[in-house]
């Protein structure tokens, strides 16, 4: 049967709003501006992306000594 949900981790190409920031893993490129929304391309062995990979929507991460949560990835 094919109704199986599939949680999307974090990964190599993920974008990923949190409550911190939005972030692109990719390559460290600095700030992307898509019009309304700031993402910042990180790369994956950056201390962030280290954080976030992994994880799932609803899942916190701590960076910076702070407690941050995923709200989308995509």
């Amino acid at each position: 049967s094919k109704n199986k949900t599939v949680s999307v981790t974090v990964q190599l190409g993920s974008a990923v709003k949190t409550s911190a920031a939005n972030y692109f893993l990719a390559i460290p490129a600095g700030e992307i501006n898509s019009g309304k929304e700031k993402f910042y391309a990180i790369g994956v062995n950056s201390p962030v992306a280290q954080a976030l990979m992994g994880k799932v929507v609803g899942e916190n991460f701590s960076f910076n000594g702070k407690q941050n949560k995923i709200f989308e990835i995509f």
